[in-house]
């Protein structure tokens, strides 16, 4: 079996990118790596460096793409949480090691508590090479929790049977389903509450 081989001259010294399993010659990396949720817009900086400090005598385009990468179990979390970036290349040219290009991240500050999620950042160039890629986290601002307008309810024997006490209470952050939550008395026998509260994706706070 032949496998082909494309050899990429650089200042003399030659690089060797297989078809199957190729070792790259460009990684890019990105600044800042982590951006808050309610950081936005972010300008993020994306740099190509050619590996080991070599230099190509010819110029290189390199194809950018961002894309995201869902957590287990948050299937439709990120479709909404950032806008889409347009391709863009980045030209790192004869004789540098290095080229930058910026784009700008904007991100959707929504209610929802939800696991971190990652974007990479890849890129091909050449005859059909590919750059190590970067990734860039999205750090989630929400806190899943339920806020309860007392602390303590305070109801009087003087006041008799059948007296009542209101409490409100929300949740902290936006559910992606129905949340249920039981509302119980630590002396049953002598006082009461009312039954579950259900709270949804529409009503929750």
């Amino acid at each position: 079996m032949v496998t082909q081989v494309t050899v990429h001259v650089i200042d003399g010294n030659a690089r060797q990118n297989l078809d199957d399993d190729a070792t790259t010659c460009i990684t890019l990396t990105v600044s800042p790596s982590r951006v808050s949720e309610g950081a936005s817009p972010t300008t993020v900086t994306v740099t190509a460096t050619v590996n080991g400090g070599a230099t190509y005598r010819e110029e290189q385009t390199v194809a950018v793409s961002v894309a995201g990468a869902l957590p287990v179990g948050w299937e439709t979390a990120l479709a909404n949480d950032f806008k889409a970036v347009p391709d863009f290349n980045i030209q790192v040219l004869a004789g540098d090691t290095r080229a930058t290009k910026t784009f700008d991240l904007t991100l959707v500050n929504d209610d929802v508590a939800e696991e971190d999620e990652t974007l990479t950042v890849s890129g091909t160039f050449g005859e059909g090479a590919t750059a190590t890629a970067a990734t860039l986290t999205i750090v989630d601002n929400d806190t899943a929790g339920v806020t309860v307008s007392l602390e303590q309810v305070v109801v009087t024997e003087a006041a008799g049977p059948g007296y009542t006490a209101i409490y409100t209470m929300v949740l902290n952050s936006k559910p992606l389903r129905d949340v249920t939550i039981t509302p119980t008395s630590n002396a049953p026998t002598v006082a009461t509450v009312s039954g579950p509260l259900r709270f949804t994706p529409e009503n929750w706070n």
